[in-house]
């Protein structure tokens, strides 16, 4: 990976913050809902690190909580006013929207991953952390790394120590 940007910004992908939201049932053996969990807090608590997040993103997490989890929309509200005061939220502009359907028909993404990629550069972002998009895809200055991938934890932990 190149050298990281002074702050690095940093979006998250859907899939993190679902997972960081999933309760530890004790019958399972999946690690990433604590994994996601603890990475947000690191993320949080680094001020070398800016947090953005896609307003697509915030979209479609409203969905999965409110449709898929069932949680009432004020809850939901509730949730995006804590998440603001540390987290970026970026949004899709006509400029992202062209941008995403180029990178659509060029690398065959979906739509809304597209716009995500795009926001998230559009945003300086160096990192986009997603476990549902190519591992180490690069989109320019952009890099898709799986936060829950073994492969990329030394990576994740490198930025994580080494920015303050």
């Amino acid at each position: 990976m190149t050298r990281l940007p002074d702050p690095v910004r940093i979006a998250i992908d859907t899939n993190v913050l679902v997972y960081s939201l999933d309760g530890d049932a004790p019958d399972r053996d999946d690690t990433r809902p604590a994994q996601a969990r603890a990475l947000l807090a690191q993320l949080r608590d680094n001020p070398g690190i800016q947090v953005v997040v896609p307003v697509q993103v915030s979209l479609e997490l409203g969905h999965v909580l409110i449709r898929k989890l069932a949680w009432p929309p004020d809850r939901y509200r509730d949730l995006l006013d804590a998440l603001a005061h540390w987290i970026e939220f970026s949004p899709t502009d006509l400029a992202s929207s062209h941008a995403a359907l180029k990178l659509v028909a060029a690398r065959k993404l979906q739509v809304f991953d597209a716009v995500i990629v795009c926001v998230a550069r559009s945003a300086g972002c160096s990192i986009l952390l997603s476990e549902d998009m190519q591992d180490r895809a690069r989109f320019g200055a952009l890099t898709v790394l799986n936060p829950f991938a073994e492969a990329n934890a030394a990576t994740l932990r490198a930025i994580l120590t080494t920015v303050h």
